[in-house]
């Protein structure tokens, strides 16, 4: 009897452990983040993608999986995914941004993502609270190397 009390202890014990750990990343909508912006300052970091880009679900199904990123992003960042694609018009701090038909892409993917002079994907990009660019990159953020920027 005791000792299937003990079990039943350690079984509680390792599912109320498991269910605390975050198991996806808060993604928040560009609404969202004007609103918890507002209320505390934290860097963001901007995953701009498509739906057909293959290293775009590469990064999304490894990196962003990664249970210390997860921790770390929703602890101290707040993050975004940007189809670069998307035909919405989103308000990102007090500006309008839609859709460039010309372009092919959406006009905040191209702002934040463009390096020398065209948008490659993925693209991700931080801003630090003053919102000013501290780093980006248009290729797979691995693993490791999102680590290393996240300390």
């Amino acid at each position: 009897m005791k000792l299937r009390f003990l079990i039943i202890l350690l079984y509680l014990f390792v599912a109320l452990d498991t269910s605390a750990q975050e198991t996806t990343i808060s993604w928040l909508s560009f609404d969202e983040l004007n609103i918890h912006f507002k209320e505390e300052q934290k860097p963001i970091l901007i995953f701009i993608h498509a739906d057909w880009c293959k290293f775009c679900k590469m990064q999304e199904n490894t990196t962003f999986k990664d249970s210390l990123i997860i921790a770390k992003l929703n602890q101290g960042y707040y993050t975004i995914k940007l189809n670069a694609e998307s035909k919405k018009t989103v308000r990102f701090f007090g500006r309008e941004y839609s859709y460039d038909q010309e372009g092919g892409f959406h006009q905040l993917a191209t702002y934040l993502g463009n390096s020398n002079g065209k948008l490659e994907l993925p693209t991700t990009v931080l801003l630090n609270e003053r919102l000013e660019p501290i780093y980006r990159k248009s290729a797979l953020v691995s693993q490791e190397e999102m680590k290393v920027i996240l300390k």
